[in-house]
């Protein structure tokens, strides 16, 4: 069993997370989260991110660290993470993840809108690109404050699944101002 203490950004509160294996495969587990039991499969699709599936629902997720910050966009919105005090545990599973500018598609569908251009600034959550795919629409947003360093899709063109389709660079804590 793996348990994560990690501490919001936004709360005093920590949230607590635990894994146990469970059967159906090595990707299946039941997951407690604060206190909350839940099924889960979780599927890494590359560096950065993944796939998340509950209840027969699945949802793309990606995550990224950010000096002892853990960026996690799941569903349009952004978390920052931080691991708790004391718990060693928690920081060094933290501290394997990646930085990724990406904004990838989550599957493959058509490009409806794209919100952005090369060289703006942009905010955690700020929508960027809107698509749809098995007549779900979707806006991707960013999952961190950044300035876009490339758009690589327009209105009306299809995409594959992980497509690269807007890079975003980091910026000062001035520029997300």
């Amino acid at each position: 069993m793996a348990k994560i203490t990690l501490q919001r950004t936004d709360t005093d509160k920590p949230v607590e997370l635990q894994l146990r294996p469970a059967s159906g495969g090595i990707d299946h587990f039941e997951a407690e989260i604060d206190g909350r039991s839940l099924e889960i499969q979780i599927a890494a699709l590359a560096e950065g991110e993944g796939q998340i599936a509950i209840d027969g629902r699945i949802i793309p997720f990606f995550f990224a660290r950010e000096g002892k910050a853990i960026d996690i966009w799941i569903e349009g919105r952004a978390h920052r993470f931080h691991a708790a005090a004391g718990r060693r545990r928690a920081a060094a599973h933290a501290g394997k993840l990646t930085v990724s500018g990406d904004i990838k598609a989550p599957m493959p569908g058509t490009i409806l809108k794209v919100n952005v251009a090369p060289g703006a600034v942009v905010a955690a959550n700020e929508p960027l690109i809107v698509m749809v795919s098995m007549k779900m629409e979707m806006t991707l947003a960013a999952p961190r404050a950044g300035r876009v360093a490339s758009v690589s899709c327009l209105p009306g063109q299809m995409v594959e699944m992980h497509a690269v389709l807007a890079v975003l660079e980091p910026i000062s804590d001035a520029e997300a101002s």
